[in-house]
Parts: structure tokens; sequence; C-alpha cells
């Protein structure tokens, strides 16, 4: 990953309180929030800076057309060149990016840490009331202290927007990880100097689950197997090691459901993200438009419900907050010809959900069809290639072609990631 923390600046107030964050992007400019420039001393007044790890301060102003308060965008001018070594950081376009990881760096006050990384996910495009288009994100440790600071969007290696508004929860608890950020392409219709002259987007690396079914790329012998399994109502267990792809390929077959099971109700859930037992049975309820967070109330409308249920991360459900009970109902619905499921795990099911008496069986023992997803076959990892830059004006030799092939042994996650990272060279 590039150097977010270099790039990253503190702005002070004129008693040397940090007020927030901001970034260098381009020739001497820098991003950050116009509301984290009037808590410095506004926008007529010189701004005092550190970049992260750096001793001396620095000094910026607002660049000619760079305020703009009612979007909450400033953009900065160094007064010198900024310390040596210290790169800007490349802006992208943030189609796309919704569902993917983030990173982001600033100030928040904690403790005696001078700046804080915070992580999560970028949930997707959002509108104001006033029609001003936002990333909605959701992240357990972004804070205030983060506002001007960039957004790092992992599958790009890219900044996509700027973090504007940490949202505090309400009485219930409700949005209590949610955040907002300003997308690049406001900053660049704001101040066009930051477009880049070239913007080809990188296709490949895509960490945790492809959320786009047009981007899912191989596997066409195992979805042929799963689907005719799941069509004739069995149960599928998916097994396979970390970023082998399986969130990718359960969320694939939920996205298609309506091309082969138009005739049933199909259920996804992302286990990550369910709190405990009482949450995961109000959550499955909701999507079947039921109310309800017990398992009484999920038997009850479950019991005659056409449904495939598709559960991936499945090893949530074995912790200690889920009773063994809700075990018992899923094997009993499994057998029924109205129900079944399809879910994914790093280890067989029998292993993670073990027998609960000396002498017994798994109780998710003997009514799936388990399914293994490995690597890529050479067939496949080289479509997925050839696929990616098509459209682009790369095109990979047959050398580096075979090199990528043999150094990431098929391995999905270890051949976006390469791939990436040679794309960039040709595109520097």
């Amino acid at each position: 990953m590039l150097n977010l923390k270099d790039a990253t600046v503190s702005l002070m107030d004129s008693d040397s309180q940090i007020c927030g964050s901001g970034f260098l992007v381009k020739d001497g400019y820098l991003l950050t929030c116009a509301h984290v420039v009037n808590k410095a001393g506004g926008p007529e007044q010189p701004l005092t800076m550190r970049f992260q790890g750096q001793e001396n301060t620095v000094s910026a102003a607002v660049a000619v057309d760079g305020w703009h308060p009612q979007e909450d965008v400033a953009i900065l001018q160094l007064e010198a060149d900024p310390p040596a070594g210290i790169q800007p950081l490349p802006l992208g376009v943030c189609r796309e990016c919704g569902g993917h990881a983030f990173t982001a760096f600033g100030y928040p006050e904690v403790g005696d840490y001078h700046g804080i990384l915070a992580a999560g996910q970028i949930i997707g495009p959002v509108e104001k009331e006033d029609g001003r288009g936002m990333l909605q994100l959701a992240s357990a440790n972004l804070a205030r202290g983060h506002s001007g600071g960039a957004l790092f969007a992992e599958n790009q290696q890219r900044v996509v927007g700027m973090i504007v508004e940490v949202y505090h929860p309400d009485a219930s608890g409700k949005h209590r990880d949610t955040a907002f950020a300003i997308p690049t392409e406001t900053i660049w219709r704001l101040f066009p100097a930051l477009q880049p002259a070239s913007s080809v987007l990188n296709p490949f690396f895509f960490p945790g689950r492809i959320n786009n079914p047009a981007q899912f790329f191989g596997r066409q012998r195992l979805l042929r197997e799963v689907k005719g399994s799941l069509k004739q109502g069995s149960s599928v267990s998916l097994v396979g090691k970390p970023q082998m792809g399986k969130s990718s390929f359960l969320y694939y077959l939920y996205c298609t459901r309506e091309t082969w099971l138009p005739d049933k109700t199909v259920v996804f859930l992302d286990l990550q993200q369910v709190l405990d037992e009482r949450d995961f049975c109000e959550e499955l309820l909701g999507h079947l438009g039921e109310e309800g967070d017990s398992l009484r109330e999920l038997k009850r409308a479950l019991r005659q419900r056409d449904l495939l249920l598709i559960l991936d991360e499945v090893e949530r459900l074995a912790e200690d907050d889920f009773n063994p009970r809700l075990h018992d109902l899923l094997r009993a619905l499994a057998q029924e010809p109205h129900f079944a499921m399809c879910l994914a795990s790093q280890q067989p099911l029998t292993e993670v959900f073990p027998a609960r008496t000396p002498g017994g069986v798994s109780p998710f023992h003997n009514i799936f069809v388990t399914k293994e997803i490995g690597p890529f076959s050479e067939e496949n990892a080289r479509g997925l290639l050839l696929s990616g830059l098509q459209g682009t004006p790369v095109q990979f030799t047959a050398a580096e072609i075979e090199q990528l092939l043999a150094d990431s042994e098929g391995h999905p996650a270890r051949l976006q990631q390469m791939a990436y990272a040679l794309f960039n060279q040709y595109t520097r």
C-alpha cells in the first residue's frame, strides 16, 4: 500500500491544537475539509500543519478557487515544497468501490497517540437532502479527528474520497459505525486541476467479496454443480481456505438468483455482520418481511417458507453466543423439501460443529453435499488476466502472464494482487 501516513498532515490552530487532517494530492496541493480550516483559523489566514513523522511545521494557504464551504471542501497550496521523500496520494474514481475495504489515517484524540489508522467498508453512494452525492462508510474506529483525511480504497489502491463526517448514534444505538466521505468526482468538479491527465482504472485486485456479478470470473463447473444440487432441494457446504473466493461465489449465486432459481425466496447473510443470536433471528426475519428476534418466532416463520438460505462465514454460528438449539432447528429444516441452505466455511461442517455429547454426531452430519473451492485452474487464471485487460490500453506479455500464473499458483487473491502491481507498472 502507498504510504498513506507520510502524505497526511495535521492542521493546527494558533494554540497548536490539532483541528483535523489533510493530505497531499498533487503539485503542492493539499485537500481538507472547510470546517477543519475554519477551526484552524479560517480561509483568510495562513494555515499551520505538520506532515506525519516530521518535526517541523509547514505553512499553506487556501488556493485560488479552492474555498468551497457549501461542499465542505478546501484545497490548500503549500508555501514551499513538501518535505523530501513525501509523495502525493493518487486520486481514483469512486465508481464500483461499494462493498470494498478502505483505510484512513487521521488525528482523533486517543490517549497520547499522534495519528490513528482506521479501516472499514465503503457501503456505497448516498445523497444528502440538498442533492449532494456522498459515500456512506461503515467503520468502528473512524472518529472526528479523521475529518479531512484520505479515503483510501484497497481495491484501487487510490484515494476515492475525503472523510467529512462521522455520525453519532441515536439513543437506540443505530448507525453507530456510520460515516461519510466526499467522493473524488466532487473534488475534481470543484477543482479540475487535481484531475489526472489519464485515469486508467486498474481492473485487478478485489480484496474481500466481489459485489458486482459482472466482475465474477470462472468457477463455471462448480457453479453448475452447486446450482444443480440446490435446485434439487439439497443443501450445500462450500469449503475452502481463506481468500479462495467463497464469499464472492455465494454472493454471485445470490445476485443471479432470478436467472436460475426464480420461484424460490433466496436470502443472503454475511454472518460477520451479525452481533448475536437475537440479531441473526431479527435479520433473517426482516429479510422475510416478518418481525421478531427469537428462535421460536424464526421457527414459525420458516415452517412452511419455500426458502434457500445462503450463509457466509458460518463459523460465527458455532460461537458461544449462539444456542445449539439453532443448529438443531437448521438441521431439521434442511431435511424438509421446502428449505435448503448453502453455507461457506474454512473447515468441514462436522469440524466446525462437532458432536455435543460423547459418541454423538455433528448436528450437520450427513445432510449437506460438500463442495471444495480451491485455486483457479490454469485456464481460469489465464482467462481472468486476459478478460481484465480487455478495454484497457495495457497488454501483458506472454512471459509476464506465465510468470504470474507460476508465482500465484492459481490462488485468486494472490493472482489479483500480482496482476494489480504489474498493471500499475504500465500506467505510471
